[in-house]
């Protein structure tokens, strides 16, 4: 007997489904077999889907300094860095580190036309280095600079994710690695 993702227990199969053929909510339905009765329960979920609009104001929130916090190039590269970090540490259990490294680097070739500070990326480099030079970037632009380099990188990279693993996996994917964003960003917590 199985339990199901919020944890009741006498479940055997919980199943998510959409409420209708059409719907961004799904429920899980649950389906329990005991001796003396069986129930199926609906148990609603996040949205499974964002529109390209929403994952955009994700971006803008997450990068968004924190009260008090930093404005300038240095604190918007340690906002990414963080922000990159997040996304690495959840996704490259779905496509690997070498994934996550082409998808990175196409993402990063993509914005060079619109950044003019930005180098290309090479797949080959490790995480930590590829960071690392978008951090080392990032604090010698300007400020404006840096905020809108920043936010395309990752909007491009988001938008090629969701066309690899589907926009729900997607924006699962990115609520997890952003949903606790930090007062403080220390920048040091992923790197190898």
């Amino acid at each position: 007997m199985l339990e199901c993702a919020v944890h009741r227990p006498g479940i055997d199969a919980a199943v998510p489904v959409p409420i209708d053929q059409h719907a961004s909510v799904h429920v899980l339905r649950c389906v329990c077999h005991k001796p003396s009765y069986r129930r199926i329960e609906n148990i609603p979920l996040a949205p499974m889907r964002m529109t390209h609009e929403e994952r955009q104001q994700m971006i803008v929130e997450v990068l968004a300094p924190a009260s008090g916090g930093a404005t300038d190039a240095g604190g918007i590269a340690a906002r990414t860095l963080w922000s990159w970090e997040r996304v690495a540490f959840h996704l490259t259990p779905l496509i690997g580190e070498a994934g996550f490294q082409s998808l990175y680097a196409r993402a990063v070739h993509l914005a060079l036309p619109q950044c003019s500070g930005l180098t290309a990326a090479s797949p080959a480099q490790s995480l930590g280095s590829l960071f690392e030079k978008l951090q080392k970037e990032l604090e010698q632009m300007d400020a404006l600079d840096a905020a809108r380099t920043s936010k395309l990188v990752l909007a491009t990279f988001t938008e090629l994710l969701s066309t690899l693993i589907g926009e729900s996996l997607t924006s699962r994917v990115l609520h997890s690695a952003w949903n606790d964003k930090p007062n403080t960003i220390s920048g040091k917590d992923f790197r190898k």
